[in-house]
């Protein structure tokens, strides 16, 4: 029984080790040193800062807000969709149009002259 008892002590804390090694990764932590273990303080850091990386909620098109995680996957994936598959037609009289009102200053010479020089330090 004792036996039983240390295997099974040993197989979860290889199993928590585990866990903890891929939330180091997944958090990316400079400060956790190759033998530190993870702490209950370090597993909620890993936790707020996925919290701060996913969206919890998103505005539809007509104007709703929905937090249901499968929603706001669809409509994301259905905005990137429209958008990679869209049949934008490109002319070359609307890219005169477009480009015919632009004003871009150019450089004088010898600003000219000082960025395409040695570089120095200052």
């Amino acid at each position: 029984m004792l036996q039983e008892y240390d295997n099974v002590k040993t197989e979860l804390r290889s199993i928590y080790e585990d866990k903890g090694k891929q939330a180091v990764f997944r958090a990316k932590y400079r400060w956790v040193e190759s033998g530190e273990r993870p702490t209950k303080y370090f597993f909620n850091l890993v936790k707020r800062n996925y919290n701060k990386k996913t969206i919890g909620e998103l505005r539809l098109q007509d104007d709703s807000i929905t937090n249901d995680e499968k929603l706001i996957l669809n409509h994301i994936e259905a905005y990137y969709e429209d958008l990679l598959t869209s049949q934008n037609t490109f002319s070359d009289d609307a890219y005169d149009n477009f480009i015919q009102n632009l004003q871009i200053t150019k450089l004088s010479d010898d600003k000219r002259g000082s960025l395409e020089g040695p570089f120095t330090f200052h």
